[in-house]
């Protein structure tokens, strides 16, 4: 079994590096340091830095190898954050209802995983988990939390903002093999669109490049008002999509989707918990709510349903 030890180091000098960088920040000897890697680099079997006196590059290996483990001590972290809140709620007792809605996209891919979680710590809570097509333009008394992208112009709400996710293009290796890999944004006119309705109606994909602003509207051949359904037509191979990164993160990961013109993105979305005020002093509502914005920072690592490779005709 590896050591936990060894992959935190290896993690260290991968953002740092070079081991002087990684010592100055961490405070841990640079000889500590390159012998935790070393032995890393044994129990595996494999280079992951060529070193030199002034820095340490990573190999392909070492590449591939830093992708798994930045993921597993994300989760690692996550699973202590909540191991040390179930001690401490352990006397807390708290039960009820707690009502949440939701945008369709964000639910099984990130709220409600959360919600799971939240089960977990809180067995006395009944959760009601409801899903919204669009935006909200009121929220009901009747709930307690809602997670979206734009809050309703109500006086009496509260948003959390919990981060900001960015949208991308992409489409299925099938796709780009019988049409080709767009190499500039004006290229995409020629390109089939996989589209969410608001972009049927009449607004153009906006994609932002450093300081370069584009828009695009694609030569649609399947529209949904589902981020489900345009994922699955993008992987089976019917145009290209343009989607949040989180959420086609185990399809790129399987490489059942590739992204396109990758400085191309969108603006960043934010994300929000939104409450009514006087809602708030319930324990509940606050650990859920607390519970989401402590999880958004893993939300790449939320996902339990992904995308398969479509099997050849």
């Amino acid at each position: 079994m590896i050591d936990v030890k060894r992959i935190e180091s290896f993690v260290l000098v991968m953002r740092c590096g070079s081991l002087a960088q990684a010592e100055r920040k961490a405070g841990v000897p640079r000889a500590t340091l390159s012998r935790q890697i070393a032995k890393l680099e044994e129990a595996l079997d494999v280079q992951l830095f060529l070193r030199s006196a002034q820095r340490m590059v990573p190999t392909e290996a070492g590449r591939t190898y830093y992708a798994h483990c930045e993921r597993l001590l994300a989760q690692v972290d996550a699973g202590l954050t909540a191991a040390q809140a179930d001690v401490q709620n352990l006397a807390e007792g708290l039960r009820g209802d707690l009502t949440i809605s939701t945008q369709a996209y964000l639910s099984t891919s990130f709220v409600s995983q959360v919600v799971g979680l939240y089960l977990e710590r809180y067995p006395n809570v009944v959760c009601h988990l409801n899903l919204v097509g669009g935006e909200l333009v009121t929220v009901a008394d009747n709930i307690d939390c809602h997670v979206c992208t734009e809050p309703p112009d109500q006086p009496n709400l509260v948003g959390k903002l919990l981060g900001r996710i960015t949208y991308r293009l992409f489409a299925s290796p099938e796709y780009l093999r019988r049409n080709g890999d767009p190499t500039t944004v004006r290229e995409l006119e020629f390109h089939k669109g996989v589209m969410l309705v608001d972009a049927v109606r009449g607004n153009p994909w906006r994609l932002r490049s450093g300081a370069g602003i584009d828009y695009y509207r694609p030569r649609v051949v399947l529209s949904s008002n589902d981020y489900w359904i345009v994922k699955t037509f993008a992987i089976d191979g019917c145009g290209i999509a343009l989607l949040p990164d989180f959420f086609v993160r185990p399809e790129l990961d399987t490489g059942a989707l590739r992204p396109l013109l990758p400085d191309w993105h969108s603006d960043k979305i934010p994300v929000y918990c939104v409450y009514q005020k006087h809602r708030y002093m319930s324990r509940k509502l606050r650990a859920f709510v607390d519970l989401m914005a402590a999880s958004f920072k893993q939300i790449d690592s939320f996902h339990r349903y992904v995308g398969k490779v479509p099997l050849a005709q």
